[in-house]
């Protein structure tokens, strides 16, 4: 689950947004595929772990 949340002023000069990937920190497989010198044998690639932060912006 993502998650983003934001705050805007009135007249647009200024945001800032809060915002989280992979909220809950699963383990979470993205791909799984056959590996190759192994017959019968599967290797998969995990998402990411969880981040987050806080992205503040200005217009002028």
């Amino acid at each position: 689950m993502n998650l983003q949340l934001g705050v805007r002023s009135q007249g647009d000069r200024w945001d800032a947004q809060v915002w989280a990937r992979n909220l809950f920190d699963n383990h979470v497989e993205t791909l799984i595929f056959d590996s190759v010198f192994q017959a019968g044998s599967f290797s998969t690639f995990f998402a990411p772990p969880r981040t987050y932060g806080l992205t503040v912006s200005t217009n002028f």
